[in-house]
């Protein structure tokens, strides 16, 4: 790789993080440029851009010049290059020039570049994991589709220093742990084995050509076991000895007919729009 003409730097320096360039419509429904990066001298910023403006303003801003620098002064500084290590002219259009470039240069560090590349941009998940309880995030993409994606679950101990007398993670330093595949696809059921461990996601979209992919991960938190409930027909007893109700009447999903009939031998129980809800009846004792 050639580095720019500066006579104190020898090689450039191949920044870890690649720059991510989205194509994004504003509000008034007008294209823009998002850019992600991350470099050794400033931290993660990311800066809007339009997309028709010239490269020249693209750079300016991403190496801080102030005032008014000449195109030599300039690439200096800030340079976008293709993938045959051409440079792109200042004066191309910022859409253009982006999506055609494989590198950026900023000073003596070299960033990829990816153009619109395909990611998840939200991963989430509604409850902490239990045993036996099955696990399903929900998570979007952007320029790739949902099926692409793959879905990856991981186990770690969970340390002690990382544990907290509650049950929750007391550091947010998971990264360090030592994380293990035990699954992959759309849902997954931790069973006992994986009782105390941190169990996490990782979401994985389509393989980049030169880059690795995109992976979003969400920690979803420590197994834990569901605590005991009481049947249904002791649940609802004590339902009718708080209210002091001599009669009422409760409906309830035909999802839950099976724990009707285990556990309602001695309580009458008569049918209500079968096939959606049960009529459930409880008279005196």
């Amino acid at each position: 790789m050639i580095g720019p003409s500066i006579g104190a730097i020898a090689v450039m320096v191949a920044a870890s993080t690649p720059a991510v360039v989205r194509r994004v419509l504003d509000a008034a429904g007008v294209a823009k440029l998002e850019i992600s990066l991350a470099l050794a001298s400033k931290p993660e910023r990311m800066l809007s851009r339009p997309s028709g403006e010239a490269l020249r303003r693209s750079l300016q801003r991403i190496s801080g010049a102030k005032g008014s620098v000449d195109d030599t002064a300039l690439s200096a500084l800030a340079a976008l290059h293709r993938a045959d290590g051409s440079a792109i002219s200042h004066d191309t259009a910022a859409e253009e020039a982006w999506a055609t470039a494989a590198e950026l240069r900023v000073g003596v560090e070299s960033l990829l570049v990816l153009f619109n590349p395909p990611e998840v941009t939200q991963l989430e998940s509604p409850a902490a994991p239990l045993c036996g309880v099955p696990c399903t995030p929900f998570f979007s993409t952007r320029c790739c589709a949902r099926p692409e994606v793959v879905l990856t679950w991981q186990c770690s101990e969970l340390r002690t220093s990382e544990a907290g007398t509650d049950g929750t993670i007391a550091t947010a330093s998971t990264e360090s742990s030592t994380w293990r595949d035990v699954g992959q696809g759309a849902s997954f059921t931790p069973s006992i084995q994986y009782r105390d461990q941190l169990l996490r996601v990782v979401a994985t979209p389509p393989a980049l050509p030169h880059c690795a992919p995109l992976e979003r991960r969400l920690v979803l938190g420590r197994v834990a076991v569901a605590p005991p409930r009481p049947v249904l027909e002791e649940r609802l007893r004590a339902l009718q000895d708080a209210t002091g109700a001599a009669e009422f009447g409760v409906l309830i999903y035909v999802c839950l007919t099976s724990g009707l009939r285990q556990h309602t031998q001695n309580i009458h129980v008569t049918t209500w729009c079968w096939g959606v809800l049960l009529w459930r009846r409880l008279g005196p004792c």
